[in-house]
């Protein structure tokens, strides 16, 4: 089967990562042209060339789908899915997949307005969409769609690395992580009004939270944490290559985000054995409505994310035995149970 992928860029966003761990478990049959229609470059770049052919920069997209002739065709970003579902003669020479990231179009107010209101009216050009959440199912993205379903991205962790546990104070009880890009959706803002808000009682617990990623709000965050007086609860070491030692080294991972495709950190989180708190959002009701140690928040807000962390704090430890239990109950999150879930729901959609 040849299929054509189109994505907008491949930086290090979930999308781009979920993409390229996919391909690295995609059948041997498949035989996969990634179309890659903007600049934004990262190392992914080298991992996509040795799973698939790559095509970058891509401005005459329907030109180059009609050279290749592929059985079906994925799109991966609300504009570049609006495009192609634009002209009706190609959807019906190729089949089309519309795979929904985000709960959302796009973090821009203007931007999400209008795609909002043409995404409906030709998404029933699509075979199918693919949603990587029940949120993302119900969102603009897949609304008018003729075929929705539901495929979690999946992950992958690597147990063999160490702890990067010096990036916490030694006598830490409670070692919290945040792991993303530094950007508005994830909702950071919050999380210091959040931490400000009990900081008595996460210092008389011995809790500390790291804030591991790069972004545009990284001066911003610095600032902040130490106009409040917390520096001491709240770290910021920056981007950190070994995200598995770190996951490893966390009790419990924070998600504070107003929207969320996954994120993948999630999955990574729970493969890895450790808790997870999560505001509302992407895939944290799909897979952690039956989690022990639920903690699913209201809302995205500081008050919300406060009260999350005070619950958190007087939970009964982490230990060795419940993260041996937790890696176990989440291997079907493993990457390659999803890429395969993934290609059988491309070969319906190619086949009906």
């Amino acid at each position: 089967m040849r299929i054509v992928e189109i994505i907008s860029g491949l930086g290090l966003g979930g999308a781009e990562q979920a993409l390229v761990t996919r391909l690295e478990h995609a059948p041997n049959d498949v035989q996969t042209h990634v179309l890659v229609t903007g600049s934004q470059g990262s190392h992914l770049i080298n991992r996509v060339r040795s799973q698939a052919t790559l095509h970058r920069a891509v401005t005459a997209t329907g030109r180059l789908i009609n050279e290749i002739k592929p059985d079906l065709v994925i799109a991966h970003n609300p504009r570049e899915t609006l495009k192609l579902l634009a002209y009706p003669n190609l959807s019906r020479r190729y089949p089309v997949v519309v795979v929904a990231h985000n709960e959302i179009t796009s973090e821009y107010r203007i931007k999400a307005n209008f795609l909002d209101l043409a995404l409906p009216r030709v998404n029933r050009r699509a075979r199918m969409h693919i949603a990587v959440s029940s949120r993302a199912a119900a969102g603009p993205q897949c609304r008018g769609g003729s075929d929705i379903r539901v495929c979690l991205l999946g992950s992958t962790f690597d147990e063999s690395r160490q702890p990067l546990v010096h990036l916490w104070p030694k006598d830490g009880n409670h070692r919290f992580l945040v792991l993303n890009r530094l950007s508005p959706q994830k909702n950071l803002p919050a999380l210091v009004d959040a931490t400000t808000r009990h900081q008595d009682l996460l210092r008389a617990f011995n809790a500390h939270i790291v804030i591991a990623g790069d972004g545009e709000l990284l001066k911003t965050l610095q600032s902040s944490i130490t106009e409040q007086g917390i520096a001491d609860l709240i770290s910021l070491p920056g981007w950190i290559d070994d995200k598995d030692g770190l996951i490893a080294a966390a009790h419990t991972l924070l998600v504070t985000s107003s929207n969320e495709g996954g994120p993948l950190t999630l999955y990574e989180a729970l493969l890895a054995g450790i808790r997870v708190v999560s505001t509302p959002v992407g895939a944290a009701s799909d897979v952690l409505a039956d989690d022990p140690h639920l903690r699913i928040l209201p809302a995205a807000t500081p008050r919300a994310i406060a009260n999350g962390l005070e619950q958190v704090v007087h939970d009964s430890p982490l230990d060795g035995n419940e993260v041996k239990r937790r890696r176990s109950r989440y291997q079907w999150l493993q990457a390659k149970a999803s890429a395969r879930e993934f290609y059988n729901l491309c070969r319906e959609a190619r086949a009906s």
